[in-house]
């Protein structure tokens, strides 16, 4: 090789090295499509062989850019061809033949996982020059499709009243977005939130500790998204609910272009109705704060049966047994003798108003896609020269619904950027790579896994600006403890997390047939909590109240991290306190994959691949203790986990006129790299003995760091715990899907497949230790299994118009539950987790839509679902057999109340271009109005749970109704488009109650004055709980976290050039 090639090739590499080691690489995975069809002869119908058919250009932004780089294929002799490996995108398509005129199909799309079939009949002719060109007729009926998929273009993510992708995507039927304790995430079809798994570009960004997704994607850069319910192939593995799966734009070469999107809302928009709880119209201000001449705070509440109930104790600062309370752990001196007025101005400085909601929620994303510049450069321009790219930007900041913790604002912001280069016309590589950073609070709770694991070490839930998390907000302001905590911001901590992702991807075509691709990834995940804590010994920690020193709570946070709860001086709100977790956690993930596609014939696409996703966590995160910052062994984990996952597997899509099968089978594997423990009877003693007889006589005190850094690194190999083997797994999961096309209007499916999803690390790995007591890992837990069956029906009617039935049944087992060992004398028990808990989840979709449409679009889902869930085995092994009687855990069988829901869209938009032209305008083109309509059913619920089962009462729910609206006029200049947006979310400003944020008290008040049909005499009736709006129905006073999401308008800008 010449020096100078070698050169080239040297600086080739170095570019290319130099981009992985700033980003990170990372995989991408099946994105791309296939066309195939046949050519023939439109006279005598013969095929045509030799024929070619090009892909010559692609559409954006609703233009027609030409390709630098063709792909094609020829016909063979039965006249049929196929393209492999099509990215998602729209194209025109040229078929063409010496002595033929030249066909041309414009809008073709191409999305991911499909067949796209195109027929060409090409009429002889003398005249090369003669071409006929036709729009592509849009697919209704998408036959080769077995199981249930939404495709969806950005453009109609945009014409949504969503600010998110994963808003958006709630919307979708069988999806829910949901917060539980294990986070925030998507539920599809009943799963649970780690069960999906969401990829952008292949790769997955599901963090492999909690194993939830970052769902903060920036809709700008979606080219296609691709959401899956049912009927997952073979390829597909690590999942067992839904998969989302996002391809992002591409650079062309012919110019660069962005697309940029703003929305704001404006800044003091209550995300609830009435009266803010911190302001001095509140009863809580009016009561203990208000000193005019008639005022409470002198004169008391006592006896005043206008006041709230719960506020009548108080007798005015005044009285000088009134604000005695708590004065030693706040600095003061038991007996000390403060003035009324000190005594008020103590209690404003324990309840501050704060101030929150007072800057404008922000929305920001943006796209920039085109050509690297370098094409002229000497060595690296060939290669620069046939590159493009995509750098992309998205930033959130918006405000809490109430301020809950050292926080008012949840803020994410996430940048991307890709290369792709076409190194030869068979060849490509392209690189991809992601930074993503959440700055939130704590949701207040621990993870609990669904509620089998008991440890508060861990928290993944957070709160965010979506509507579920305005409710999740409110359920910490209301609820059981009520409006006592609303001052104590120590609750909740600090939330931050950082995702950094990137990969690289090689595909060669190495025949017309056949191509493969090579996957590299990595990606890191940390996960920061830090508590809101005093520091007593600063110089801020105390201020001056006349001759006073006073501790300064709650502003300054909880003095020294103390987990026990204060009250302020009258004993009624909690001014600090509660668990104050701690994180330093982080994760990576290796993952290499190869996959070949070949077509076989006319009716065969196999494929065949493997993926080897080496994990690394580093787990440090616990739970402050009592009075002082504390590291005890039954409050925090500290491990180093090294899981190995390996999978493989080949299928093959057999396509025929009448019948599409997608038949295949994957391997899964999984390797814990940890031994079991061994858990028998008698016990091991040195179970006990790592507590008794390790920790308690190690350097320093009870709970300090010096000696909790002396005992975790014992934690890897606790002394004398009896070891078993390294329990690996291997899985076989057939999958199968077939599409029957009745007619080209219509087709019948069926899907089944089998699913393994490992457990959560923290069941695998987890330990406690505490006196009587030990948590051991489980390394050997067996991997949750989900067994799917999904039948469906599909009928097109009226050109444009799809509806849609599907059925579906998941028998989900081996989900982990406690076993717990007991010695004879039950002095000590070891826990472990055994794989006897089981979900039967069935459930009933309907769809309607109208998907193209000039002047109209419109769609409508219905869901019905029901669920089971129950336990087996057993829940204790008792070395005394006299108590075997008491080891079978209660089976539970519970089965959910069916809660239907329903939701519509209607899109009313004027085509481009049309209507009167006045000076150049054309004031009535490019106007659309999209109304979101969403019902839920309210359900039932027994009124009185702590009856006995035939004295219980049962009484309907009020339903939930939401309408929501984008309104748009978009103005084009040229290449550049302009679109103004207004979006209201609950148009109707529709006022409900949510109940389940009532205090105990309120609600026991509020069932009190429902009249229900069970009565007799004045208080029978038909009320419903969550009804709200009749003269004899007593919600109570603290109506903030009752009454959420009133109407919320925003604007916003879209610009795309």
């Amino acid at each position: 090789m010449p020096a100078c090639q070698k050169l080239k090739a040297a600086l080739t590499v170095l570019f290319y090295s130099a981009f992985l080691l700033l980003f990170a690489p990372l995989v991408a995975q099946a994105d791309t499509g296939k066309i195939t069809g046949r050519i023939t002869d439109v006279e005598t119908g013969e095929p045509l062989p030799g024929a070619s058919v090009v892909i010559e250009s692609i559409w954006l932004d609703g233009k027609e850019a030409r390709l630098t780089d063709l792909r094609g294929a020829a016909s063979d002799a039965s006249g049929y061809f196929v393209i492999l490996n099509v990215r998602p995108g729209t194209y025109s398509l040229k078929a063409s033949m010496i002595g033929y005129t030249a066909f041309t199909r414009t809008q073709v799309r191409v999305s991911i996982d499909r067949t796209v079939t195109l027929d060409f009949a090409l009429k002889a002719t003398t005249l090369e020059s003669e071409e006929v060109v036709v729009v592509a007729e849009r697919e209704v009926i998408k036959p080769d499709v077995a199981g249930t998929q939404e495709t969806i273009l950005s453009a109609r993510i945009a014409e949504t009243p969503v600010l998110r992708v994963d808003e958006f995507v709630n919307k979708i039927k069988g999806v829910e977005l949901v917060a539980t304790n294990e986070g925030q995430g998507l539920s599809i079809r009943g799963g649970g939130i780690r069960e999906t798994d969401v990829w952008v570009d292949g790769i997955s960004v599901r963090d492999p500790r909690s194993e939830n997704s970052y769902l903060s994607l920036n809709s700008t850069a979606v080219e296609e998204l691709q959401v899956l319910t049912g009927g997952f192939e073979a390829k597909y593995g690590g999942l067992r609910s839904g998969l989302v799966n996002v391809v992002t734009k591409e650079g062309q070469r012919d110019r660069y272009r962005l697309s940029l999107k703003m929305d704001a809302a404006a800044a003091n928009q209550q995300k609830f109705y009435g009266t803010n709880p911190w302001s001095n119209d509140s009863w809580i201000y009016r009561v203990f704060a208000d000193t005019t001449a008639n005022g409470y705070a002198w004169r008391g509440t006592v006896g005043d049966t206008t006041v709230p109930e719960e506020l009548r104790y108080f007798r005015g600062w005044k009285n000088r047994f009134e604000g005695r309370n708590n004065y030693e752990a706040i600095g003061l001196a038991r007996n000390a003798a403060m003035t009324a007025e000190q005594k008020l101005e103590l209690w404003k400085r324990q309840h501050p108003q704060y101030k929150f909601g007072e800057n404008a929620d922000v929305y920001v994303e943006g796209t920039v896609t085109g050509p690297i510049p370098g094409g002229g450069l000497p060595w690296v321009g060939s290669v620069l020269g046939k590159s493009v790219f995509l750098a992309g930007f998205k930033y959130e900041n918006t405000q809490f619904a109430f301020p809950l913790g050292p926080r008012d604002n949840y803020r994410d912001w996430n940048g991307q950027f890709k290369i792709t280069t076409q190194i030869k016309s068979n060849m490509k590589l392209s690189l991809n790579s992601m930074y993503a950073n959440i700055n939130t609070l704590t949701a207040g709770r621990p993870s609990t896994f669904g509620g089998t694991l008991i440890d508060n070490s861990s928290r993944f839930n957070f709160l965010s600006s979506t509507e579920v998390s305005v409710r999740q907000q409110a359920r910490l302001l209301g609820g059981s403890d009520g409006f006592i905590q609303m001052f104590n911001k120590s609750r909740l901590q600090f939330y931050d997390q950082r995702y950094i992702i990137g990969g690289v991807k090689f595909t060669h075509t190495f025949s017309p047939k056949a191509f493969y691709s090579v996957d590299l990834q990595f990606s890191y995940t940390d996960h920061e909590l830090t508590p809101f804590v005093l520091d007593t010994s600063s110089a801020d920690a105390h201020f001056r109240l006349g001759d006073y020193r006073v501790l300064n709570v709650p502003n300054g946070g909880t003095p020294n991290g103390s987990t026990n709860w204060l009250t302020d001086i009258t004993n009624l709100f909690w001014v600090y306190g509660g668990l104050q977790s701690a994180d330093t956690s982080h994760s990576w993930v290796a993952n290499l994959r190869g996959d070949l596609t070949a077509q076989l014939g006319r009716h065969h696409q196999v494929e065949a691949g493997f993926n080897v996703k080496y994990n690394y966590l580093s787990v440090n995160s616990g739970t402050w203790l009592q009075s002082e910052k504390s590291w005890t062994p039954d409050l925090w984990q500290y491990f180093t986990a090294k899981p190995l996952e390996i999978g493989a597997y080949v299928q093959d899509k057999l396509e025929f006129k009448g019948m599409v099968a997608n038949l295949g089978v994957r391997a899964d594997y999984f390797n814990p790299q940890k031994r079991s423990y061994l858990v028998q009877h008698p016990l091991d003693e040195d179970y006990a003995n790592f507590y008794n007889l390790v920790y308690q006589y190690l350097p320093g005190k009870f709970g300090s760091w010096e000696r909790w850094v002396k005992f975790r690194e014992m934690l890897s190999q606790p002394t004398g715990w009896p070891l078993g083997e390294n329990k690996t797994q291997l899985k076989l999961a057939p999958r199968l899907g077939v599409s029957f096309p009745v007619t080209t209007q219509s087709k019948l499916y069926f899907n089944y497949g089998h699913f393994y999803q490992r457990p959560n690390v923290h069941f695998l790995y987890n330990q406690a230790v505490m006196p009587g007591a030990t948590n051991v890992p489980s390394p050997g837990l067996e991997m949750a299994r989900t067994v799917a069956y999904e039948f469906g029906y599909e009928q097109s009617f009226w050109q444009n118009f799809l509806f849609n039935v599907t059925f579906y049944y998941k028998d989900v087992k081996n989900e982990p539950l406690s076993r717990s060992y007991v010695d004879y004398w039950e002095e000590q028990s070891v826990q472990t987790y055994v794989p006897d808990y089981y979900r039967d989840i069935r459930g009933l979709e309907l769809r309607l839509e109208r998907r193209f449409g000039r002047f109209i679009t419109l769609w409508g889902n219905y869901e019905y679902m029901l669920q089971t869930t129950g336990r087996t085995g057993l829940a204790y092994v008792y070395e005394n057999r006299l108590r075997a009687n008491q080891e079978i855990r209660e089976a539970n069988i519970f089965t959910t109340d069916p809660l239907p829901r329903a939701q519509g869209n209607l899109n009313l938009h004027s085509p481009a271009r049309w209507g009167p032209d006045f000076w150049g305008i054309k004031p009535l083109s490019d106007i659309y109005l999209n109304f979101f309509v969403e019902w839920r059913s309210g359900g039932r619920v027994i009124l009185n749970p702590l009856e006995p089962e035939a004295q219980q009462k049962r009484i309907e729910v009020v339903d939930y109704s939401n309408v929501d609206l984008r309104a748009s006029k978009q103005f084009r200049f040229a290449a550049t488009s302009m679109e103004l947006v207004l979006t209201v979310q609950n148009l109707l400003d529709q006022k409900r109650l949510t109940w389940e944020n009532m205090t105990t008290a309120q609600y026991d008040r509020y069932k009190e004055s429902l009249h229900l049909p069970f009565e007799s005499g004045s208080q029978q009736g038909n009320d419903k709980l969550g009804e709200w709006d009749k003269p004899h129905l007593n919600v109570g006073w603290f109506t903030a976290p009752l009454f959420l999401n009133p109407r919320r308008v925003l604007l916003g800008v879209r610009i795309n050039m």
